[in-house]
């Protein structure tokens, strides 16, 4: 293999790390909206305080369910 394709290749590697670094940054994040939602409920008793648990449960398991994904196609 030449030193450009090898530089090539590794640079594609180092791009998908950084985008699945991404990816778990945006599932904590997700995760932190579910603790706030959960935690105005818990202090308020307020139902409607549970959109951010709600927003953050769907896309905390879309955004893991696309990580897996990804993952298991390397």
């Amino acid at each position: 293999m030449e030193l450009l394709e090898v530089m090539n290749t590794d640079e594609e590697r180092l791009g998908k790390s950084y985008d699945r670094i991404f990816d778990v940054k945006n599932i904590e994040l997700a995760g932190v909206n579910m603790e706030t939602g959960m935690r105005g409920y818990l202090l308020a008793g307020r139902k409607d305080f549970l959109g951010p648990y709600e927003d953050g449960k769907k896309k905390f398991s879309d955004l893991a369910n696309n990580l897996i994904a990804e993952v298991g196609a390397d």
